[in-house]
């Protein structure tokens, strides 16, 4: 968290596997996934909260699933490069004391 940049920077060249981390207040990105191939995978479980760029963000021809991830109060938006998962939620997260 509070990265000046990205908070995570993948670079993939094959199956992308990305569960249970949070990306919080980061200057760019929550989670950035790049390719370097086909590439396909899962992003579950995540929290990308309150980071200037996106929740997450993708190059166009990446085949990733998404499952379960709490993409809340990203400036740019949940998601770049594809569309939230059916169980994605912008919800947020200090939802407990």
């Amino acid at each position: 968290g509070r990265s000046s940049a990205d908070g995570f920077d993948l670079f993939a060249a094959a199956g992308v596997t990305l569960e249970s981390n949070t990306a919080f207040f980061n200057g760019g990105s929550g989670f950035v996934v790049r390719d370097l191939g086909p590439t396909s995978g899962t992003v579950a479980r995540n929290i990308g909260f309150g980071n200037q760029g996106h929740g997450l963000s993708t190059d166009h021809n990446i085949a990733l699933t998404l499952a379960c991830n709490d993409w809340f109060d990203n400036s740019a938006g949940a998601t770049e490069g594809l569309a939230p998962g059916a169980s994605d939620l912008a919800v947020d997260p200090y939802f407990c004391d």
